[in-house]
C-alpha cells in the first residue's frame, strides 16, 4: 500500500525530501502534505518535485486535515523542537534533519522528546548510508586495520555559501561545529566504535563577518558588481534547470549578524586510549575536499569523498603497516557524482519507507545524533583550547546519554 508523506519545511532540504521519495521509493510513497508558509519555497517546491502537495501554515493545521503515516521536519534549526512539540501527540514516524536544533538547551529538548514519543524518530544522518561510509565500516569491524587508535578528519569548503542564509548566526543556526560538522563527527563515532569523553577546541572568525546591515542582500547591494562574495539568487544549479538557491540565500556574508567562526579545529578524546581530531574551513576556495583518515595497528584508511583536483568519485584506500601483507594496498571506488551526500539517500529512503510500514527501528537515532552533537556543543564552550568533560555537561535527567 502507498505510505502518505508529510514534510514540515518545503524548502532547501525539505524538497530534497520530497524529490528523493518520490523518485527513489518507486511509487512506494506520495507526498500528501507539506506544512510551508513562504509562496516562493512552496512553488521552488513543487518544481522540485514535479506535484502539487496540499499546503498548510502550520503542523496543527496540517494534521487536523490530513493523516499521512510519515513526516519530515526539514524547517531551519532553529525551529526543529518547536515543531516536534507540536507533534507531540501524533504518534506519527519522524524523519528530523540535522542538527537537532541549534543550541544545547534546545537539542536537550530534542533528545527528551525522542525518549517520550511513542513512535521511531530518525535523524538525517544521511552519510552513514552512503555506501563509501558502510564500507569504510565493514572495513573496520572487519579487523583490516586491527585495533583502531585515532582518527583525523578533514573538509574545506569552496565557497560562502552556508554563510549567506540563516546559517550565519549561532542562535539560528548553531555554528558549524553543530550545523555542518555533525554529519563528520557522527560518522567518526560510528567507525571508530568509541565513546567520546572530552573535547579541546579552537575557533575563529576569519573571513566571514563585519559591519554590512544585517538585512542587506546581494542582489541589492551596490557593491555587487565588485564583491567577490556575491550570491546570485536563483540562479539554476545542475538539477535539470530547476532553482536551487532559496530567496534567503544572498544575505550579506559580512553583515554584523554573521557571527559564527569560519576556520575551526577540535580534538576528541574518547575511551580505550583513542582520539580523534576533526578541521574545517569554509573560505578554502581553491581546496575543496573532504577526507578521512582512520588508524589501525595493522593499517591505515583513507576515505577521500572529494578533491578539487581529483576524480569525482570516492575512494578508499587501505594500507597495511608492514611491506610483507599480501595485496599490500587495496582500493575500493565508489561512483556518485552529481548526486547529494554520496549517494545515501536510497538507503534514507527505504529505511524510513520501512519505519512507516512498521517494519524496522531507527538506524540513524536521535540518542546517536545527540553524542555528536554534545561534542559540537563542547567544543564551543572550549575557551581557547580548554578540555571540557562531556558528562559534566549533562543535565542530571539525561546524564545516561
Amino acid at each position: 500500500m502507498q505510505k502518505k508523506l508529510a514534510i514540515v519545511g518545503f524548502g532547501e532540504m525539505g524538497k530534497r525530501h520530497g524529490r528523493d521519495f518520490i523518485e527513489l521509493s518507486r511509487g512506494a510513497v506520495k507526498l500528501q502534505a507539506v506544512v510551508e508558509p513562504d509562496d516562493v519555497r512552496y512553488a521552488e517546491g513543487c518544481d522540485w518535485t514535479g506535484c502539487r502537495p496540499a499546503r498548510y501554515d502550520s503542523v496543527q493545521a496540517l494534521l487536523a486535515r490530513e493523516t499521512p503515516d510519515g513526516i519530515i521536519v526539514s524547517a531551519p534549526n532553529h525551529c526543529h523542537l518547536s515543531c516536534l512539540r507540536e507533534l507531540e501527540s501524533a504518534a506519527i514516524p519522524i524523519l528530523l534533519e540535522k542538527p537537532l536544533d541549534s543550541t544545547f538547551d534546545k537539542i536537550c529538548g530534542v533528545l527528551r522528546f525522542a525518549r517520550r514519543y511513542p513512535a521511531p524518530v530518525m535523524v538525517h544522518h544521511v552519510m552513514r548510508y552512503a555506501p563509501i561510509v558502510r564500507k569504510a565500516r565493514e572495513l573496520i569491524t572487519s579487523g583490516a586495520l586491527g585495533r583502531v587508535c585515532s582518527a583525523n578528519f578533514t573538509q574545506t569548503i569552496g565557497g560562502a555559501s552556508m554563510y549567506h542564509n540563516f546559517r550565519r548566526n549561532m542562535q539560528t543556526g548553531g555554528g558549524q561545529f553543530i550545523e555542518k560538522a555533525t554529519h563528520d563527527l557522527d560518522v567518526m563515532l560510528f567507525l571508530m566504535g568509541r565513546k567520546p569523553l572530552r573535547v579541546s577546541a579552537l575557533s575563529f572568525q576569519q573571513a566571514y563577518g563585519g559591519d554590512k546591515p544585517d538585512t542587506l542582500r546581494c542582489c541589492e547591494c551596490p557593491e555587487r558588481a565588485t564583491c567577490r562574495e556575491y550570491s546570485a539568487r536563483g540562479m539554476a544549479g545542475n538539477h535539470g534547470g530547476l532553482r536551487d538557491v532559496a530567496a534567503a540565500d544572498d544575505l550579506c556574508v559580512f553583515a554584523r549578524a554573521t557571527d559564527i567562526p569560519d576556520n575551526e579545529t577540535c580534538t576528541i578524546v574518547m575511551d580505550e586510549n583513542t582520539f580523534g581530531v576533526y578541521s574545517h574551513c569554509f573560505f578554502a576556495r581553491g581546496l575543496t575536499s573532504r577526507e578521512y583518515q582512520v588508524i589501525g595497528t595493522e593499517a591505515c584508511m583513507r576515505i577521500i569523498f572529494s578533491q578539487m583536483d581529483g576524480p569525482p568519485d570516492g575512494r578508499i584506500i587501505l594500507t597495511p603497516r608492514y611491506d610483507d601483507v599480501p595485496g599490500r594496498i587495496q582500493e575500493y571506488r565508489f561512483a556518485y557524482h552529481g548526486r547529494i551526500h554520496y549517494n545515501g539517500a536510497p538507503g534514507v529512503v527505504r529505511h524510513f519507507t520501512e519505519l512507516m510500514s512498521g517494519a524496522r527501528q531507527p538506524f540513524t537515532t536521535v540518542e546517536q545524533a545527540f553524542t555528536a552533537e554534545l561534542i559540537g556543543c563542547a567544543a564551543y564552550s572550549s575557551q581557547g583550547g580548554a578540555w571540557v568533560d562531556l558528562q559534566a555537561m549533562l543535565p542530571e535527567d539525561l546524564a545516561d546519554a
